[in-house]
């Protein structure tokens, strides 16, 4: 596997309200968006729990 420099990291608001189920958001991202993939490769879930949704 290729490995890459990564020079940036973006850490990014989703402005959704806390308790916001995960679930939600992606099918937001699917089904108005129409994106095929997640939109954050993390999430931080109001807990402090971590979601991975994408490889780095």
């Amino acid at each position: 596997m290729a490995t890459r420099n990564i020079k940036y990291i973006v850490i990014h608001c989703t402005a959704t309200d806390p308790q916001t189920k995960v679930e939600a958001i992606q099918n937001y991202w699917r089904n108005n968006l129409g994106w095929k993939s997640p939109g954050y490769h993390y999430i931080i879930q109001a807990d402090g729990t971590v979601l991975q949704l994408a490889d780095e």
